[in-house]
């Protein structure tokens, strides 16, 4: 098992790895998506404490910037997936 690492990817996979800018633009939107899934579940925590906070102004406090700071995050991600796609699909020619 241990001489699958000791070959290269194109050889234990085949021609199924994009070469290049494709297979970083595949890499960086998987991290997008991941990131974009932690600050969904960030904004629903949030806004179960903020629900939940049941006057309290330090659970509300809490609860509203926990949505603000996941929604700032998503704003993030989707800014950074928008510009890496143009400067990776500029670059190559597409």
């Amino acid at each position: 098992m241990l001489e699958i690492f000791a070959k290269s990817a194109s050889e234990v996979v085949g021609d199924k790895i994009p070469q290049g800018e494709l297979n970083m633009q595949a890499i960086l939107n998987w991290a997008y998506a991941i990131l974009g899934i932690v600050a969904v579940i960030g904004i629903i925590f949030g806004a179960v404490v903020w629900t939940t906070s049941q006057g309290d102004p330090a659970k509300i406090k809490k609860g509203r910037d926990a949505v603000l700071f996941a929604v700032i995050g998503l704003v993030i991600v989707g800014l950074a997936t928008v510009m890496t796609n143009f400067i990776i699909n500029s670059g190559s020619g597409q």
